[in-house]
């Protein structure tokens, strides 16, 4: 039975996957086998290979920047925050790349470019007051 399989594989359904291949066995060939044992067929064969190898990231993660302060990730997010007990609110954030610390949030009425002003001021009194500052 395995000679029919690696057989029918090579010449009929080459490129298709185990689980495929094993219903396409059964529908057509009128030969019953689990995925897996259509798979450990194709493997001690050689027609498979026992594991394909993973795509690289289109966009590796970027690096955190050394030092707080450097770099402030700034976002508002409209949502139903409060469910239905009130209308919705936009969350104004801003939180340092380095240290992931959550500098200044706000709820909002509606999403403007104002509401970001506040964390400005925040970031400039958070820099001068740090030890990388330069005096």
């Amino acid at each position: 039975m395995k000679e029919r399989v690696i057989e029918l594989y090579t010449a009929k359904y080459y490129g298709s996957n185990c689980c495929h291949f094993a219903e396409l066995l059964e529908e057509h060939e009128s030969l019953t086998l689990s995925a897996s044992s259509v798979r450990r067929i194709l493997l001690t064969s050689g027609l498979k290979q026992a594991k394909q190898r993973r795509r690289s990231k289109a966009h590796p993660p970027r690096e955190r920047k050394p030092q707080a302060g450097m770099l402030w990730q700034i976002d508002a997010t409209p949502y139903a925050w409060l469910e239905d007990r009130a209308p919705s609110f936009t969350l104004h954030a801003a939180i340092d790349d380095a240290t992931r610390y959550g500098c200044r949030c706000r709820l909002s009425s509606e999403r403007m470019p104002g509401g970001l002003f506040p964390c400005h001021a925040a970031r400039d009194r958070k820099i001068r007051d740090s030890p990388w500052a330069l005096q």
